[in-house]
């Protein structure tokens, strides 16, 4: 398992980190061999930065989670058709598998926004509490469109591939 540090671990947008952990130890090998190769292991200033996240996340996540559902249903009942998904809502596709796995449903919520690019961006433009941004790793509120932002190089195709029924 290999788990970012940098987002709600973290919380504050300070920290670029990850942690690997394995129950085999060739395993562990092999993440320490490639946490040396493609970046240096976190500094300790950066695991005291983290450690300091971590003694709010609880606190943090629940405020998260009461506004990704807040935001997520007033999505619903947007006009144009925007529509927000979130696996803590009881009309969304996963949530019988999510509410029997996890004890909360985190703070992301995804949209779907008909009319294309254009339509995308006046959504985006017209939010006040909300920053577009690429990582979704900070104390902001923020919004991205990944496939104008992270997933832009990918095929329309790859995109619009799902391994399992989604409602949105």
């Amino acid at each position: 398992m290999v788990h970012s540090t940098t987002k709600y671990l973290n919380g504050h947008s300070d920290v670029g980190g990850r942690r690997g952990d394995s129950a085999r130890r060739g395993h562990l090998e092999t993440l320490a061999w490639w946490a040396t190769a493609w970046a240096s292991p976190g500094a300790p200033f950066d695991s005291y930065l983290t450690l300091r996240g971590v003694r709010t996340l609880f606190a943090r996540m629940r405020v998260h989670e009461e506004n990704a559902a807040r935001s997520s249903a007033g999505a619903r009942g947007t006009p144009g058709g925007v529509g927000g998904a979130l696996s803590g809502l009881s009309s969304h596709a996963g949530h019988a598998v999510a509410a029997g796995q996890q004890a909360g449903f985190g703070g992301m919520v995804s949209f779907t926004v008909p009319g294309g690019i254009p339509a995308v961006r006046a959504v985006t433009d017209s939010l006040c509490c909300f920053t577009l941004a690429e990582s979704l790793g900070g104390v902001e509120s923020l919004i991205a469109h990944p496939a104008t932002m992270t997933h832009a190089s990918m095929d329309p195709e790859a995109r619009e591939w799902r391994d399992h029924p989604t409602d949105c």
